[in-house]
């Protein structure tokens, strides 16, 4: 399993970086005759200083650490998918040995409205070498970042943090399906290789 975190980035390579530094209102000038700053109908701040005056127009954006938060895996429910073909010719390769195809179990939020979820570059690089199965020791959790780059330039940036859970045959949460279709077709896998 790997929980994955993006995190978008302001910067664009086409477009210049959105941030909130002064736009200078050339219709306000500072002038010393003056009591008090007029702010202009557009604008909703105003910094005044001996010898100049600023109009700072803020956008509303919303402040947050994480844009998404993921669950990657291998979903119980569906049949294990390996990444490469476990037949060559007459033999069939280890089912231990290969990796499956990674999948998003779940995310929070749905979606928002300038960050797109995209399910298909989450899945492949929060897991790049897919999901590996073991039978007795698995390996300690890791972490690793990645970056996704939309065609428009805009970064989006990821950490994931990989970790092994037990993949178990009966679950008490759903009691119509007791038993696991990852796990049947992983035992399948296993029988055509024995």
């Amino acid at each position: 399993m790997a929980a994955t975190v993006t995190l978008s980035s302001k910067s664009s390579i086409d477009k210049p970086p959105k941030h909130s530094s002064p736009i200078i209102n050339e219709k306000e000038i500072y002038s010393p005759d003056s009591s008090s700053t007029t702010l202009s109908p557009e604008s909703t701040h105003s910094i005044s200083s001996p010898d100049k005056s600023f109009v700072v127009h803020e956008q509303p954006q919303s402040i947050r650490l994480v844009d998404y938060f993921v669950v990657c895996g291998i979903n119980k429910y569906v049949d294990v998918e390996p990444s490469i073909d476990l037949t060559l010719g007459d033999q069939v390769i280890n089912p231990f040995q290969c990796s499956y195809r990674c999948r998003v179990l779940c995310h929070y939020p749905n979606e928002l409205p300038n960050n797109q979820f995209d399910e298909d570059a989450i899945s492949r690089l929060s897991m790049p070498d897919g999901v590996s199965i073991q039978q007795n020791s698995p390996d300690p959790p890791t972490t690793h970042p990645f970056l996704i780059t939309r065609l428009d330039g805009t970064r989006y940036y990821g950490v994931a943090l990989t970790f092994f859970e037990q993949l178990t045959h009966d679950d008490g949460t759903y009691p119509d399906n007791s038993s696991s279709t990852a796990v049947s077709s992983l035992n399948r896998l296993i029988e055509a290789y024995s």
